[in-house]
């Protein structure tokens, strides 16, 4: 009957320990839990080809730039986009212009929303991803695909540099060097536009021809 006793006791005992484990702490206020801290909704860098084709529409300035790879440009391209391929974008902000409309695209849209984000991190607060890629925008303006020339040696965004007679003709310093920002055709002749950067961006040079550049350092594969 004793042990029945202590035995109850011990067991109550036990559960009111499991209960409030430090006597001391049942006793104390209990603090409210703090508020979660505020968020911060990310930035809408998206935009679809139809309002950009409103942007061109109203005049706005709007700049194309394409970061695809080198191969995917040969195949064609958004005529006076600048072409820099995604991997160079981080060091060659100078390249693109701030104030504008700058329209990033890909070949689908995943590539150009990351960089988009990138470019709104470094200043360029009017930067956008093209959902669809380049396909949207030639859904929105078809004469706006351009491809180089079959057979061309030189290739897109190559850097290059002014021979001298080319400087003299132009009226440019000698030396200058830029990439390859488009490839065309006059006749029997390749035709180059060379960006050249200066300040707001690169400056297309045109009116080029095969022999008024040679290559600086190594060419792209």
């Amino acid at each position: 009957m004793v042990r029945r006793i202590i035995r109850r006791f011990l067991g109550r005992k036990r559960g009111a320990n499991e209960q409030h484990p430090n006597p001391s702490a049942a006793t104390q206020p209990v603090k409210p839990p703090l508020p979660p801290a505020p968020s911060v909704p990310e930035p809408e860098v998206e935009v679809e080809g139809e309002e950009v084709a409103k942007w061109v529409s109203e005049g706005r300035p709007v700049h194309f730039l394409d970061i695809r790879e080198v191969h995917e440009m040969t195949h064609g391209h958004v005529a006076g986009a600048t072409l820099l391929p995604m991997n160079q974008v981080p060091h060659q902000h100078a390249q693109l212009p701030k104030g504008v409309p700058l329209v990033v695209y890909c070949a689908a849209g995943a590539r150009s929303f990351g960089v988009a984000h990138h470019l709104r991190e470094h200043g360029f607060e009017d930067a956008w991803s093209l959902v669809g890629g380049i396909g949207a925008w030639i859904d929105q303006d078809r004469e706006a695909w351009v491809s180089p020339p079959y057979g061309a040696k030189i290739r897109l965004t190559m850097t290059m540099k002014l021979k001298p007679e080319a400087s003299k003709r132009l009226g440019r310093e000698e030396g200058e060097v830029g990439s390859v920002q488009f490839l065309g055709k006059e006749e029997d002749q390749i035709t180059i536009t060379l960006g050249i950067l200066s300040e707001g961006g690169l400056e297309r040079v045109e009116g080029l021809y095969e022999d008024d550049v040679e290559p600086v350092g190594r060419t792209p594969r």
